[in-house]
């Protein structure tokens, strides 16, 4: 047990609910009272409702799967009040998944790592919660082929950066493929920003100091550029093209 990890990190918030032992019966049904216990963070996945007749009585139950961290107060017959609508983070994939089968996305980029997790609130949860993410990411970027860019801020650091400034739990760094850093850089006459790639699983190149990759950050397209490149127009621009050299009117 004590190298359990679960497969959904606990980012649910949830009240439990302790069912008395005294209860009455009301049209031949057992009716128990509950009283409220402790909060505490699980992982909860809704698989839809179960129909079925009770007591003449057609009702529809919610059929759900709930992991949590065991307490010995939890007793059958106990139930769970979830304090928060929905987990952001599992809507959140869920929302990933769909969009990459239903359009036939390759492209995904996920802006912010904190942003995702607002719901989490115990640092330790945090930390975990932020690993099975990154780790929920990658499976679905390996199921269907796509790529998927996570953006992490780096924590604050007077030094060159490495894969341990970035700001939050060790094993996003561990998790994923490709870590690239992009930086400002406000000394040089050539170029004004640079991209360091500290990590490529993929194809074992990285990129940092002397040769890090140069790039042009351009304030009037809000494009950033590698140096040489030149203009580079899209498909989906407007037929009136504006260049670096031209005003933007907002």
């Amino acid at each position: 047990m004590a190298n359990y990890q679960p497969q959904l990190p606990f980012v649910t918030p949830a009240l439990h609910l302790k069912r008395s032992k005294e209860h009455e019966k009301v049209n031949g049904v057992n009716q128990y009272t509950y009283s409220e216990g402790v909060q505490f963070y699980c992982s909860a996945k809704s698989y839809g409702g179960t129909e079925k007749v009770v007591n003449g009585v057609f009702v529809v139950e919610d059929t759900w799967t709930i992991d949590a961290w065991y307490n010995p107060d939890f007793g059958k017959g106990d139930r769970i009040r979830f304090l928060d609508d929905n987990s952001e983070y599992e809507s959140l994939l869920t929302t990933i998944e769909n969009v990459i089968k239903q359009y036939g996305v390759k492209l995904v980029c996920v802006d912010n790592l904190m942003t995702a997790m607002d719901t989490v609130h115990e640092q330790n949860n945090l930390y975990l919660a932020q690993s099975n993410f990154v780790g929920e990411l990658k499976k679905i970027a390996i199921r269907y082929n796509v790529v998927i860019i996570l953006v992490a801020h780096p924590r604050k650091s007077n030094s060159g950066f490495t894969n341990d400034d970035i700001s939050g739990s060790a094993d996003i760094a561990n998790k994923v493929d490709v870590i690239m850093n992009y930086q400002r850089v406000d000394n040089e006459e050539t170029y004004n920003g640079r991209l360091v790639i500290t990590k490529n699983r993929l194809a074992g190149k990285t990129a940092y100091g002397d040769n890090a990759i140069q790039l042009l950050y351009s304030d009037m397209t809000k494009r950033i550029t590698s140096r040489g490149s030149g203009v580079r127009h899209y498909g989906w621009e407007y037929d009136e093209i504006i260049s670096d050299d031209e005003e933007l009117i907002f």
